[in-house]
Parts: structure tokens; sequence; C-alpha cells
């Protein structure tokens, strides 16, 4: 039996851009790949990933801006961020064109669920410490 689906809703910090998704749950993962890091500005990034097809932009879709860069993949990574406040909100990477990863600290509700995994622990520096985190060699 499939869970039923709910709607999340989110935003960029100046609220000029909003989303919303439909999902049948929140699971995150904790990346810490080069791209991830660069482009959080953080030595992880948390995101959920959502089916495209159940992803759509409610608000400010003038203000959507987005670049390419390559993934760990070797494939492009689509990089969405809203052009007034400059907050990172989701990445379509080609390599899987089925999601949308969103940022987790988007979400209007808090995400306060643990990762359900996580990817390049390699790049994480010893110092930080994160929850029980089972993590995928790439």
């Amino acid at each position: 039996m499939t869970e039923p689906l709910v709607t999340v809703t989110g935003g960029c910090r100046c609220g000029r851009v909003r989303y919303e998704a439909r999902t049948a749950g929140l699971r995150s993962v904790v990346c810490a790949c080069p791209d991830c890091q660069r482009s959080s500005g953080s030595f992880v990034s948390v995101a959920v990933a959502i089916k495209t097809e159940l992803f759509r932009i409610t608000a400010g879709d003038d203000a959507l801006k987005s670049y390419a860069d390559t993934g760990e993949s070797g494939q492009p990574v689509h990089r969405h961020f809203c052009g007034e406040c400059g907050s990172q909100l989701f990445a379509k990477p080609e390599s899987y064109a089925e999601i949308v990863s969103l940022r987790a600290m988007t979400l209007d509700e808090p995400f306060t669920d643990p990762p359900a995994f996580g990817i390049f622990e390699q790049n994480i520096p010893a110092w930080i410490q994160l929850p029980d985190v089972t993590f995928y060699t790439e």
C-alpha cells in the first residue's frame, strides 16, 4: 500500500519565489560533494528529493534564476536560486531527470528528521559532527 501524498511548501528568504510539492514523505540526504559545498557555502548540503512531476513554482517564476554546472556524475546539474535574495532553492540533475533536489531549509515547515543517508563523506572535516548518518561511497 502506498502512502497518501501530502503537499509541502517553501520558498526563498525574501519570499519572492514560492514552490509547492506533493510527496509521500520527506527523506533528506546530506551531500558533501565539492559542487554542493561550493554552491551552498557550507561543508554539507541537505536536500530532499521530490518527483519532478509533483513539483511546481507557485510564485516568482520571473525572479527565478539558474545556472548549469557539471556534477560528480559528469552530467549537468541545473541549480536554481532567487535572483532577488540569492537563496539557493533546488537543483535538477540531468543524471536523475525524474527528481528535483529541494534544499531542505527552504521548506516552510522546519525540517527536523535526520538525513536518510549521505554521500561524499570524505569531504567533511573531522571536526564537524553529524548525526548517525549512513554514508555511501561513490
